[in-house]
């Protein structure tokens, strides 16, 4: 039992798992009583309501009644009434309030040698009202030294108990102890009623979550916050927590920043198992929303959680697509699977900078898609100036016409790779309708050199006359000679006599 004498009394609560009330009880000695030892105890019950609206606990202390004899007094059983915001008259005591926190949360003994019994309760029921209802209804405690302690006391007092050590405060009691020594409702009370209520409560936890509050103090949430808080609390537990964690709370009730949505796609992905609960929707509006700054480090994220991701990964991938810009694809730090992944999902992406990023296996599937007529021709440029495989050859024979016009202007350029020579020079044949067609000089010549002046089929000889004739203004000395001696060669060739006009325009000018 307690340590009681004269007129002094103790408090005591603990629950009544039975009734699932709340038992507030103060005892005092009872000497009238013909029984040696005898005590009086006036007993306060109280409801989850008034648990879960009372903000200060302290005033129910003002209610205790030493009884009187056996007289019988209806008033002992009479309904509580209490104005929830009525707060005790005098704060109590900040070392008091310290030192009982230390002893529920850190396993301090007290001497209760050296305790004012009054100060002593009033920092108890400070502590008490700190608390959320969840773990209220769960604080067990006797304000007294016992022969024995109450199934999971929170704190205990002895006399000749060891003074405490003089090492350094455990972080969380500063903040802990100015909030239960606060005469107005905290910003830390507030996040304690909020993120304690879903979670199975213990002695751990508030001191976890007075730590929890200080590492939440920013406009923004970092992972590692967040990912100690999804790997600390299991599923089931600390919901409402891990939802504003991560921004998928339904209501606008959160205390905390939540991560970005680069973050809370890498969560999703290291958590997926943590069973938090979130609507599609929800996640999709977050992610539409992503600002044009952070697409880059959420693609590379993206890809590289994909496996880990699951279905949730499509969802992202779904969700970003209508705001990804072509500057998002063409960045370096965009994984080429990712900027493939997009660009096969919205063709308008495909830009001369973004071809440039793929494989000729890549532009072959993407060759198949519904690109515009300038998107093909950007990357049949973009595969010239690549060595020649087998993957373009027959699609470059396509469109006769536009390859030859792009290899001269990436040759004039010095960007159409040697090997590609070889495959113009072998299939000379296929580009004979389109030397009628060239504009300038410089692109006559160009196109005979890609070609190889090829001598063969007879056909070949009218085309590149009169792409002469169109264009013999523009050429220099050098190249008309040039492009006379290889016309007096075809026409030699392929029969003199069949070509009198050729021959007289171009010996005249060779003399």
């Amino acid at each position: 039992g307690g340590q009681v004498s004269g007129d002094s009394s103790y408090l005591t609560g603990l629950s009544l798992p039975d009734s699932k009330l709340y038992a507030l009880i103060r005892t005092w000695l009872a000497p009238e009583m013909p029984r040696p030892g005898c005590v009086w105890s006036h007993v306060l019950l109280l409801d989850h309501s008034l648990m879960a609206t009372q903000i200060d606990l302290a005033v129910l202390a003002d209610l205790h009644r030493r009884p009187d004899g056996y007289a019988a007094d209806t008033s002992f059983s009479a309904p509580i009434s209490l104005n929830r915001r009525l707060r005790a008259s005098k704060a109590a005591n900040r070392t008091e309030i310290e030192k009982v926190l230390l002893c529920c949360y850190a396993d301090l003994e007290l001497d209760e040698a050296h305790e004012d019994r009054l100060r002593l309760e009033q920092a108890i029921l400070a502590v008490w009202s700190q608390q959320w209802p969840r773990l209220r209804r769960q604080f067990t405690f006797r304000s007294t030294s016992t022969t024995s302690n109450l199934k999971e006391q929170f704190l205990r007092l002895k006399r000749g108990a060891p003074p405490s050590s003089e090492g350094s405060s455990p972080p969380w009691l500063e903040d802990a102890a100015t909030d239960a020594t606060s005469q107005t409702v905290t910003s830390l009370r507030k996040f304690l009623w909020r993120y304690g209520k879903d979670i199975r409560s213990d002695r751990t936890v508030l001191p976890e979550l007075v730590q929890l509050y200080g590492a939440t103090r920013f406009d923004a949430l970092g992972y590692d916050v967040a990912d100690l808080i999804l790997t600390r609390f299991p599923p089931g537990q600390a919901d409402t927590l891990k939802k504003d964690v991560l921004g998928l709370s339904p209501s606008k009730l959160s205390l905390i920043a939540s991560v970005n949505g680069v973050d809370l796609m890498r969560l999703l992905a290291e958590h997926k198992n943590s069973h938090v609960g979130y609507e599609r929707a929800e996640l999709t509006s977050i992610f539409s929303r992503m600002d044009a700054d952070h697409l880059v480090e959420l693609s590379a994220a993206l890809m590289i959680s994909r496996n880990k991701l699951g279905n949730i990964f499509e969802l992202v991938f779904e969700a970003i697509l209508p705001i990804l810009d072509a500057q998002t694809v063409e960045d370096v730090e965009t994984s080429v699977e990712f900027a493939l992944l997009a660009v096969s999902n919205r063709t308008e992406l495909l830009t001369p900078a973004v071809i440039g990023r793929f494989s000729n296996e890549d532009l072959k599937h993407l060759w198949t898609l519904d690109l515009s007529v300038e998107q093909r021709r950007q990357v049949m440029r973009s595969v010239m100036q690549r060595p020649l495989g087998n993957t373009f050859d027959e699609l470059a024979l396509s469109d006769p016409s536009q390859t030859l016009h792009d290899a001269i202007a990436l040759n004039s350029a010095s960007k159409l790779h040697n090997s590609w020579v070889r495959f113009f020079n072998d299939n000379a044949s296929m580009f004979v309708d389109v030397v009628a067609q060239l504009a300038s000089g410089d692109d006559l010549i160009s196109a005979a050199h890609l070609l190889g002046y090829p001598v063969e089929p007879e056909s070949v000889v009218r085309p590149w006359y009169l792409a002469f004739i169109n264009n013999r203004s523009t050429l220099s000395h050098d190249d008309e000679t040039r492009a006379l001696v290889y016309l007096l060669a075809l026409s030699i060739r392929h029969g003199i006599e069949k070509y009198p006009d050729i021959l007289v325009e171009i010996l005249d000018r060779l003399r």
